[in-house]
């Protein structure tokens, strides 16, 4: 009798000790899988400015990877605060009269380039002129929010002499 009562004990132990271990399991899966989809990077195209309000239609992206981690465009509304740092990396395009020595080509990767912290009015500027790719970092996980506070902002726009 004492041996059944042992075996019956070894089991409900063995049971008991499977369980802890598939709930453990699904637990560090759900860790990384949040881990793994938790992001505080958009990058995509600036599409309006609306008072402090940049309105971008962008993925989400994995820095760590440098991968996107949607496949489709989402809209996203982005807040510049007095802390939020605007970066330009334009690069200057050829005169006319430059332009002319070349028969009209260029090289863009080869056009000098200038790297300036901007405000949100020249950020307007440039939107009314070119189209704006950019890349915005908040200081927290964003991974599926529509609206956020950035804390940087980085694009990449012309610069006409």
């Amino acid at each position: 009798m004492f041996l059944s009562e042992t075996k019956l004990s070894n089991k409900t132990i063995i049971t008991f000790g499977l369980l802890v271990m598939i709930i453990v399991g699904l637990g560090i899966y759900a860790g990384l899988r949040y881990v793994a989809l938790s992001t505080s990077e958009i990058k995509g195209n600036l599409t309006r400015v609306e008072g402090s309000s940049l309105f971008v239609s962008a993925k989400y992206w994995n820095t760590k990877s440098n991968t996107a981690l949607t496949n489709t465009f989402t809209p996203i509304e982005v807040v510049i605060t007095s802390e939020t740092r605007i970066t330009r990396s334009g690069f200057l395009l050829p005169t006319e009269e430059e332009l002319k020595k070349t028969g009209g080509a260029f090289y863009p990767e080869k056009l000098p380039k200038e790297v300036t912290v901007v405000d949100l009015e020249t950020l307007k500027k440039d939107l009314s002129i070119s189209t704006i790719s950019l890349a915005v970092k908040a200081g927290h996980n964003i991974s599926g929010s529509k609206k956020f506070e950035a804390a940087e902002v980085t694009y990449t726009a012309p610069i006409f002499k």
